[in-house]
């Protein structure tokens, strides 16, 4: 037992100090020269006051302004936002069918002329730099590149898990990208060349659209850079509730993925899964850790419970105020639990036959 004991303690503290051994060191990703064109892709189901935030900050990015296009594909139909495309120069295309983020998604790449396809929710706003790390990134053996996304509104138990879940999910992105030299994207933020996306076939329809692409890319050998200079700013769920459903939908589609993937190798559904192979999940084993080292003495387990603490204060403190840095152990607990219960929601769901349908996560 005690060498049992022993070894995954040894297993997950090599995990934890792996990752925070890739975070500390400092990051110099390969850089290029030339200025590639950008379409900014924006599928919107949001109200007009939240889009225009979006576009200013596209207009206002520290990059030549004539080289950027956006796209907005709209669900809504609704008059503010047609203005606000108008005001900031944004092409508009209706989306009619409403049959989904990624069909809407593949509305705007026919209608895009740039080089380069950039991908924004309507309520993330990227920092003035993301397009010069974009740029300055891509290359034909990086053709994708990622970045971080962190959440603004503050106050309540959802804001405050969600927050923390954005900077913790691309965790895994540096271990993955110094590890394995290719990384995971999520639904928002990440930018690839348009003719490696056409050459793919664009986005398939489901629930997790960004999941599937993830697979095809590792298919393909198209590596991903995690870049943390693209940064974004986004709304996050501002109750407990809309958090939920949201990542139901999320579980959902990743077990769908996973389990088509099922006859590839293991490799495959880690490195196409950030989602599920987030550091998040890693926290749920941290009472396992703090058992075996109360029952066995064992040092080992101690230690990768501090290093996952580590871990979790040291990207809040990067990224949100000092006091969630102090709770960040607290809130990253918390965060798994909350985590474990949505996959056992939705494992029970399946179990009886109940579908979990594409969800749209209000933002106010």
């Amino acid at each position: 037992m005690a060498d049992i004991a022993a070894l995954v303690g040894a297993g997950f503290t090599a995990v934890y100090a792996a990752m925070l051994l890739c975070m500390l060191v400092p990051y110099e990703p390969r850089r290029r020269a030339g200025r590639p064109t950008f379409s900014v892709l924006i599928a919107n189901a949001e109200k007009g006051r939240i889009l225009r935030k979006t576009l200013a900050a596209i207009r206002a990015a520290d990059y030549p302004q004539r080289s950027i296009e956006i796209i907005v594909i709209d669900s809504t139909g609704e008059k503010d936002v047609a203005r606000a495309a108008r005001t900031y120069r944004a092409k508009i295309c209706r989306d009619t069918r409403c049959s989904g983020k990624g069909a809407a998604l593949n509305i705007g790449i026919r209608k895009a002329g740039n080089e380069v396809l950039y991908f924004l929710d309507a309520d993330t706003t990227p920092e003035r730099g993301a397009f010069a790390a974009i740029a300055s990134s891509l290359s034909d053996e990086t053709p994708v590149v990622v970045g971080i996304t962190i959440g603004t509104n503050k106050g309540g138990m959802a804001p405050l898990l969600a927050r923390l879940e954005l900077v913790l999910l691309p965790v895994a992105n540096y271990l993955f990208s110094r590890v394995f030299m290719t990384a995971g994207i999520g639904g928002r933020n990440f930018a690839i060349y348009r003719k490696r996306l056409m050459h793919l076939g664009g986005f398939r329809h489901g629930l997790t659209e960004d999941i599937n692409l993830n697979h095809r890319l590792f298919h393909s050998k198209s590596r991903i850079l995690y870049h943390p200079g693209v940064r974004g700013s986004e709304l996050v769920p501002s109750e407990l509730g809309h958090m939920f459903r949201q990542h139901e939908r999320w579980v959902r589609g990743c077990i769908g993925e996973v389990g088509k993937a099922g006859r590839t190798d293991l490799m495959s559904v880690i490195l196409m899964f950030p989602v599920v192979v987030t550091v998040v999940y890693f926290y749920a084993f941290i009472p396992l850790l703090a058992a075996l080292f109360f029952f066995t003495g064992n040092a080992l387990a101690l230690a990768g419970v501090a290093a996952a603490m580590l871990i979790a204060m040291y990207q809040a403190a990067r990224y949100l105020t000092a006091a969630e840095t102090i709770g960040a152990p607290f809130i990253a607990s918390l965060l798994a639990l909350f985590s474990i219960g949505v996959v056992l929601v939705v494992l029970a769901k399946m179990a009886l036959g109940i579908p979990i349908s594409w969800y749209k996560t209000p933002k106010k």
